[in-house]
Formats: C-alpha cells, structure tokens, sequence
C-alpha cells in the first residue's frame, strides 16, 4: 500500500487570525455585567466607607443568569456631595 505524504505550511496571517480566534474566545467565554448599586438605601454608615470597598469581593446571585455565588469585584464607588441620593456602586 503506498504512502501518501502530504507537506503545508501556515502562513503569518494564518496564525495571526488563529491567536486572535483564541484571545476572543479567552474574553468572551466569561460572562462580562456589570450591576449598579444604589446606595441611598443602604444607609450611612455604609455610604461612609464606601471608598473602603473599591476592590472587596461581592458575591452575586443572579438568577436570570444563572449565576449562583459568582465572585465579582466593587470596580467603582460614585459619590455625589450635591446629590447625596445619587450615590452609587458598581460590582
């Protein structure tokens, strides 16, 4: 029975296209939301530690997501001292 061989060889774009299909798939394959906390009910003493959370592990329960548990991070604490009501955190 005869060998087939058979050579190729990839191109640079090739690879290219194939390294950025990865790194897409890397990004895409987590979930990315982002949920917007209003502080004013959530009273005063936390509203004055609030830049103490930047960076705290919050864990989210989301069931239209099915999210059970999942960690996320408090990327961003907004304060504003003219509208004190229009206080918010960002996980």
């Amino acid at each position: 029975m005869p060998i087939l061989q058979i050579d190729y060889t990839i191109s640079n774009a090739d690879t290219a296209i194939y390294l950025d299909a990865i790194q897409v798939l890397k990004e895409n394959s987590q979930p990315k939301v982002s949920y917007t906390i209003d502080l004013n009910n959530l009273g005063k003493e936390l509203i004055n530690t609030a830049y103490n959370l930047l960076g705290v592990v919050a864990h989210i329960n989301d069931t239209d997501l099915k999210f059970n548990n999942i960690q996320g991070y408090v990327s961003e604490v907004e304060m504003d001292l003219d509208k004190p009501w229009e206080d918010s955190i960002t996980i």
